[in-house]
This record gives C-alpha cells, structure tokens and sequence, in this order.
C-alpha cells in the first residue's frame, strides 16, 4: 500500500482512504501492463497480490481506524504540536474523531463560545459508546465514575 506521506496533512481516516485509492490506480495500471506483456508469470503473481492485498485492506479500514483512535487513548502524545481544530458546537463526537491526525494532540474550539474540548474527552466519550452527542456537551470533560465512591456488594 503507498502511503506518499498523506497522513502528514490530512486527518487519518482521509489520508487512509487515499493510500487505498492510490493502491487501487496501481493495480489497474498492472492489469493494463498485463494486457500488453501476457506472458509475464512475474506480473501476473503481483496482480493477484496487489488485488488480495486491496481487499484484505478495504475490508479492515474501519478495524485500523479503531486500533488507532485505541493507541490515541492509551498511549501518551509527546508531541510538540498542539493542533486547535474549529468546530460546531453540534458536531457528533463520531463525526469529531474523524478529523484527529496522527503525530498531533488536538483541542476542538468551539465556533460559538470559543471554549475547547480536548482530545481526550472526545476519544472517553467515543470508547463510552455516546457517538451521537454533540460535542458541547464534553466541555467540562466525560463524567468519570470513581472508583473510591462505588462498592462493590
């Protein structure tokens, strides 16, 4: 799969999908070569290749996608950019975490009342299955249940 450094600007999901188109555009130049050279058994291999290696891949995108938002969550950015993303306050938060970027810690501002929603309120609310709230209801954070004030019977 060709990656030509898209994940650098573009948010994952959208950077994901264009490293498959792209694949996909090689393959059919392969064909195309394989129509004017048939009797290549070499090209013919990284045919089948490239067109099981599409296929397996189209099938586990949203899987990659999830295993990313996974390691967002658990591992910590060290990073030095902080990316400010402008947002509606009725953003979804499924709609949200499409726009994070790999190598970046994001803060979504709000356009109305310029106040901001870290990234990891957004990937909290994700993991707590809440896809279709409006991303202004996370401005003072997911609500956390702490473990000192629950027993356990």
């Amino acid at each position: 799969m060709f990656s030509f450094g898209l994940w650098i600007a573009w948010a994952y999901k959208k950077a994901h999908h264009a490293s498959l188109i792209s694949s996909i555009c090689a393959l059919f130049l392969m064909i195309l070569a394989a129509l004017i050279l048939p009797f290549h058994l070499n090209l013919y291999i990284v045919i089948l290749f490239l067109l099981i290696n599409n296929y397996l891949e189209w099938k586990q995108r949203h899987y990659r996608f999830m295993r990313f938002l996974t390691e967002r969550d658990q591992i910590p950015i060290h990073s030095s950019s902080n990316l400010v993303l402008n947002v509606s306050p009725d953003l979804h938060v499924r709609d949200a975490v499409r726009l994070l970027r790999r190598g970046h810690t994001h803060l979504f501002s709000l356009h109305s009342n310029k106040q901001q929603v870290p990234e990891k309120a957004l990937l909290q609310a994700l993991f707590d299955r809440r896809l279709t709230v409006p991303i202004s209801t996370l401005i003072n954070g997911p609500p956390r249940i702490n473990s000192a004030q629950t027993k356990v019977q």
